[in-house]
């Protein structure tokens, strides 16, 4: 049976080009600004209905808003330090 190796060389190649890299990059923007749509609006209406429930007190109510936009702040900083690391890794063009 033959077996293929994948060597770096064949990811090296198909990365140069500059279709494969935009193609990659649409892909994660489309993806990403759907998704982020998506959880904005679910968490509007989750915002909004927890407000109109009259049983829960307000002291709750504010407890998890706050859960949930500490959530957030916390997520979009992690993600916005692994972007920025990921861009200034100088060990990034080195080969194991």
């Amino acid at each position: 049976m033959n077996q293929h190796k994948s060597t770096g060389n064949e990811t090296d190649i198909y990365w140069s080009k500059l279709f494969n890299r935009v193609e990659r990059a649409v892909g994660w923007f489309f993806f990403l600004t759907g998704l982020i749509i998506l959880v904005s609006y679910v968490l509007y209406q989750f915002v909004l209905l927890l407000f109109k429930d009259s049983q829960l007190s307000l002291f709750i109510k504010i407890g998890i808003f706050f859960v949930i936009i500490g959530f957030v702040i916390l997520l979009v900083s992690i993600i916005r330090e692994k972007v920025v690391l990921a861009r200034k890794d100088k060990y990034s063009e080195i080969k194991q």
